[in-house]
């Protein structure tokens, strides 16, 4: 099973401009193996937490890639609980590289 085909299975599916918009953040990733997902949606959700943290603060337009950074991370954490393990190793991961962004 590839991401792509994990993200279309999820239920309740995500609403249809997220679900593009995570198609379109994704891209050539949709191919990866479900057993590199984790890995994957949470480089993802990092790419797009730092271009919100570039924008213009307090802005509108953020909204939507704050919305979709959200989607990744927490669908990286549910692809992680649905595999043997790698939960731990990807929250040390996740604190320490969105953390980073932050804090720079």
């Amino acid at each position: 099973m590839t991401l792509g085909e994990w993200l279309e299975a999820r239920v309740p599916p995500p609403p249809p401009t997220l679900a593009d918009a995570l198609r379109a953040e994704l891209g050539t990733e949709l191919d990866l193996s479900v057993t590199e997902a984790p890995a994957a949606l949470l480089r993802a959700g990092e790419r797009v937490l730092n271009r919100v943290l570039q924008a213009e603060p307090q802005t509108p337009a953020i909204a939507p890639d704050l919305l979709l950074a959200d989607a990744l991370v927490t669908y990286a954490f549910e692809a992680v609980a649905e595999s043997s393990s790698g939960a731990e190793q990807l929250a040390q991961d996740a604190m320490a590289r969105l953390g980073a962004l932050v804090s720079s």
